[in-house]
């Protein structure tokens, strides 16, 4: 087995390092399913970039999206578990002197994943790869 590798992401560009520990993913439990529960108070513009722990069994995905998106969450479920929501928010992320709208969802269990929110991108599929960044672009 391939040991989860801790992948340092900005756009375009992976700096990849083996080893780590793989963060606890949303999917998990009695019932195959549990969500995590976060805060999304914060308002600030992230400057870093973010780092996922991502291998055999595990994938993230990172959404581009526009302005109008902003503070909004995405919502997402495996494709076949439609109660195993997940959800994360859309934030400015300063890269590169540039304001960006990303939502960056953590390491995910490979597979597809069905959008749910925003109502105008529900049904959508999105395809969680092992050992990848998923991007998908709504700008």
């Amino acid at each position: 087995m391939e040991h989860p590798r801790r992948v340092t992401y900005a756009p375009g560009v992976l700096a990849v390092a083996v080893g780590g520990t793989r963060s606890a993913t949303p999917f998990r439990g009695e019932r195959g399913v549990q969500h995590q529960h976060h805060d999304h108070h914060s308002r600030e513009v992230r400057t870093g970039h973010p780092i996922f722990d991502i291998g055999d069994d595990a994938g993230a995905v990172v959404f581009f999206t526009t302005p109008e998106l902003r503070w909004q969450e995405i919502e997402i479920y495996p494709a076949d578990m439609p109660d195993a929501k997940t959800h994360t928010e859309v934030t400015e992320r300063l890269v590169v002197g540039t304001i960006i709208y990303t939502g960056i969802f953590p390491p995910l269990p490979i597979g597809d994943y069905t959008v749910c929110r925003p109502p105008e991108r529900a049904g959508e599929i999105i395809k969680v790869t092992s050992g990848r960044v998923t991007e998908v672009d709504w700008r």
